[in-house]
């Protein structure tokens, strides 16, 4: 089962694949596993989806907490110029929607600025 601790090898596949990213993960103390595999699958899905409408762009990924809610922020700076996106099958984003709601959280999947942003809020029962 995917958890926190694979977050760097998720960041080196995406790098491998021409994304230039930046991972912030703050202090988050106790996280629940379903928690742990929520943020796994948002910041692959959302990496994925930037490497496909992107190309090798600029990515920021932050995890953190706010109260008993685990936050991840993965944000792009938009398509490199030439890159023309590959569309996937377009179910990702609803399919990982389904998965955080059914936590009890939200997902935000929005342009801003230049790029792209996917936000998740995921509540965590393991938080104190």
């Amino acid at each position: 089962m995917e958890g926190l601790a694979e977050l760097p090898e998720i960041v080196r596949g995406a790098e491998a694949a021409g994304l230039r990213t930046r991972l912030i993960v703050d202090e988050l103390g106790e996280v629940s596993r379903g928690a742990q595999v929520a943020v796994c699958r948002t910041i692959r899905e959302a990496l994925s989806n930037v490497a496909r409408h992107a190309g090798p762009a600029d990515v920021r990924i932050h995890v953190h907490r706010d109260g008993p809610v685990v936050v991840v922020m993965v944000s792009d700076g938009g398509p490199v110029a030439g890159w023309r996106a590959t569309p996937g099958a377009g179910h990702g984003l609803t399919g990982l929607r389904e998965r955080v709601t059914s936590l009890g959280g939200t997902l935000r999947a929005e342009p801003v600025a230049t790029g792209f942003q996917v936000t998740a809020r995921i509540p965590d029962e393991g938080a104190a």
